[in-house]
């Protein structure tokens, strides 16, 4: 498969410069936060149980596919090889990483999900690490996370790139949101964007965990059984999706960039097989967060989507 490929170079600032700034940023919005650069944990261990060690080496974001292979009309057999769009972007043939969020494989499980991606590799392609967990909603309605089986992708995904390797990162502690409803995800690209405007655009990548308190979350049930007739509006499309709160924690793989998609995190939680999806908000006063986050030098457009979707 040939895939179309463009790019976007970046030149962001130091995490140093980010760190100062964000911080006073985000004390508008929390009671408590510091944000600091620091080693990165192995994000291997717990609590994360990644697929890569690090977020270092050779750091980009990529924007594969998009809404419009979703609304208003599904999609069903919009996939991607994650392998396959790694060497598109030529990002490390002999080691690398990619995580975020994205469409899940239905043409391996035959039924719609979500994905909470991760991927690794060391030593080529053919030695891929796949930590990536789909979450479904069942027949009878209940949330079921599991493995997913293979390194394809369905309708859209969000993803940053890197060699995986450990290294400095930005770390963020917030907690106590003086709104309960707050997005952290897009609160720290808001923070961002306040900071250094249009003019420097910056994309982030990395993981967080909402390490307490309840969290809103969409999960895509299968595709309705007269999926080639359109969705009439966005009202329908909210409507079709399946709604849950999750309390914490949870880790979420993000991709809070700046340009394209703007944001983007799906979650799952190692400590039950009933919890994950797309995060949206949270929904607790005395939620507490922990990220790590990186900056890319490039952003890569892969296969978009026709149409601009909800």
């Amino acid at each position: 498969m040939v895939l179309e490929v463009n790019s976007f170079s970046l030149s962001p600032p130091s995490l140093e410069n980010i760190a100062g700034k964000l911080q006073r940023a985000l004390s508008s919005s929390f009671q408590s936060t510091t944000v600091s650069v620091v080693n990165s944990p192995n994000f291997r261990e717990a609590p994360f149980y990644l697929a890569a060690e690090g977020l270092s080496g050779d750091a980009r974001v990529v924007d594969v596919g998009g809404p419009g292979n979703l609304y208003p009309l599904p999609l069903a057999d919009k996939s991607w090889s994650l392998k396959e769009v790694a060497e598109a972007i030529g990002l490390g043939t002999d080691k690398g990483s990619l995580l975020g969020a994205a469409g899940g494989p239905y043409v391996d499980l035959g039924f719609n999900t979500e994905l909470a991606a991760s991927l690794s590799w060391e030593g080529g392609f053919n030695n891929l690490l796949n930590a990536a967990r789909y979450i479904e909603v069942t027949p009878s309605g209940d949330i079921h996370v599991d493995k997913s089986p293979s390194d394809n992708i369905g309708l859209m995904g969000n993803f940053f790139g890197s060699l995986g390797e450990p290294g400095p990162v930005l770390k963020i502690e917030a907690e106590q949101p003086y709104n309960p409803n707050i997005s952290f995800s897009e609160t720290v690209r808001q923070g961002v964007n306040s900071i250094y405007g249009d003019d420097l655009p910056i994309s982030l990548g990395g993981v967080f965990l909402i390490k307490s308190g309840k969290a809103n979350y969409h999960i895509m049930p299968d595709f309705p059984l007269d999926s080639e007739v359109p969705w009439s509006n966005t009202v329908e499309f909210n409507n079709w999706l399946q709604w849950r709160d999750f309390d914490g924690p949870v880790v979420l793989p993000v991709y809070p960039g700046l340009r394209l998609r703007l944001e983007h995190s799906h979650c799952f939680s190692k400590e039950t097989d009933s919890a994950g999806g797309h995060y949206h908000n949270g929904l607790d006063a005395y939620a507490k967060y922990e990220a790590y986050f990186n900056t890319a030098q490039v952003i890569y457009r892969v296969d978009p989507a026709e149409g601009d979707g909800p």
